[in-house]
Parts: C-alpha cells; sequence; structure tokens
C-alpha cells in the first residue's frame, strides 16, 4: 500500500512539475494565424526546428518576441510554446508592446551625466533608489507611455526608472514595451478603424513593423506624401 502511494506521489509531482513552466507563462494578447500553414518553432528563425504547424485562423497566446520585433514567441491551444514568423499574424497588441524573450537584452548606456538617479516611478518626484555613473551599461526592461523615461535594470540588479535623455540606447526607447501602467494603442471596437497614436522616437517603418502592414499602405490611407514627415502625438489609420 505504501509503495503504491508512493508512486502516485511522484507520478503527480512529475505532472506538476511539467506543467509548471507553461502554467507561469504570461499571455501578453492574442494572435491569429493568416495563412495557411504556419510552422511553430523551437527558436525565432527558419533555422529551428519545427514544433508543429498551424492552420488559417487558428488563434494563440502571445508571450513575447525577439529583439528586432521579426519573430514572436506564441503558446498554442494544445500546450506548444514556440516561434512564429510575426508577418503571418493578425495580432491583438501591437509587436512592440511585447516583451523580449529570445534570451538577448536590449541595453543603454549612461552618457547624459556623472550621476543620475534611478527611481520608484517614471518621474522626479518618486524616490531614488540608487544611483548610476557615466559610462554605466544597464539593461533595459521598458519605458513610459510617452517614451521619456526608461525602466531599467542596473548591474547590481536593482530595476527603476531614469530619465531617458540621459541614455543612450542599442534600441529606439519608443519600441520598447510600455511598463508604467498605462495602456497605448489598445485594439479597436470589432469592425472600428485601427488607430495608432505616434509616440516620440517613432517612424512609419517602425510602425509598419508593429501592424505587419506595408508603410506604404499605411501613407496611402493617411494622405502622406512624405513618408519622412510624421510627429508624436500623430493619429494614424492603420489600414
Amino acid at each position: 500500500m505504501k509503495r503504491l502511494l508512493l508512486l502516485l506521489a511522484l507520478t503527480l509531482i512529475l505532472i506538476l512539475g511539467a506543467a509548471v513552466p507553461v502554467l507561469a507563462q504570461t499571455a501578453y494578447g492574442t494572435g491569429t494565424v493568416n495563412t495557411g500553414n504556419l510552422n511553430v518553432r523551437s527558436g525565432p528563425g527558419v533555422s529551428f526546428s519545427i514544433l508543429t504547424s498551424l492552420g488559417r485562423g487558428t488563434v494563440v497566446s502571445l508571450l513575447g518576441r525577439n529583439n528586432a520585433a521579426t519573430w514572436v514567441q506564441v503558446l498554442t491551444a494544445t500546450r506548444v510554446i514556440g516561434w512564429v514568423n510575426a508577418s503571418y499574424l493578425v495580432m491583438s497588441v501591437g509587436i512592440s508592446s511585447l516583451p523580449i524573450t529570445d534570451g538577448t537584452a536590449a541595453t543603454a548606456t549612461m552618457t547624459g551625466a556623472f550621476v543620475l538617479n534611478v527611481r520608484s516611478g517614471p518621474g522626479t518626484s518618486f524616490s531614488v533608489l540608487a544611483t548610476i555613473d557615466r559610462g554605466a551599461v544597464v539593461t533595459l526592461v521598458g519605458r513610459s507611455n510617452a517614451a521619456t523615461w526608461a525602466q531599467i535594470r542596473t548591474a547590481s540588479g536593482v530595476t527603476g526608472w531614469v530619465n531617458a535623455s540621459y541614455l543612450t540606447p542599442s534600441v529606439t526607447i519608443a519600441s520598447l514595451p510600455v511598463t508604467d501602467g498605462t495602456v497605448t494603442n489598445p485594439p479597436p471596437a470589432t469592425g472600428g478603424p485601427r488607430i495608432h497614436i505616434v509616440q516620440p522616437g517613432e517612424n512609419l517603418f517602425r510602425i509598419s513593423l508593429i501592424y505587419n502592414v506595408s508603410m506604404y499602405a499605411i501613407a496611402q490611407a493617411n494622405n502622406l506624401l512624405n513618408l519622412n514627415q510624421i510627429y508624436a502625438g500623430q493619429r494614424l489609420i492603420i489600414p
């Protein structure tokens, strides 16, 4: 009897242990496959092995993205976690709002001051958690809605906020996910047009990557004669 109970306990531990990695994943939205046969791969690139394939119309949960915002990490209905080409998904959120989960990390070097305060929130009214010196390299975690403050993690493990103007980042601050608790560019109501509010530092090419729509199609939909002339706060129709 004791041996049977022990076997049952071991089986339960193995089942729960196998489920934990999936249950611990956080979904940030959904994506719908817009092609006939989409491969889900073990990593963000065509050189990685194929785990499964998805048919047109299949809905998946969005877990993250690669640094270049060209591949998305997804969770399928059959609990497979893998990577798909972002251009073959219609997503409920902008791809830049997803965290980077490909093992790379965006970084920045503090170049704008001799000493910079790391604060508990995106503003000078928040308390100072630590300081970083000129030349310090930090990991970029996210940004404020206006992309004027960056959430960082220091070499000593402190996570906080700094004024983005004092950083020289490896990626544009506007391409980082918004982590200040606000919501930007929510998905439209069913049947309505998609509207994108241009953020500081964004250009038409970056916006086209977010929505997987040609930058020329966006320009045509908004009667833009010069693809390089957009401004922060501008409302763009996304076709």
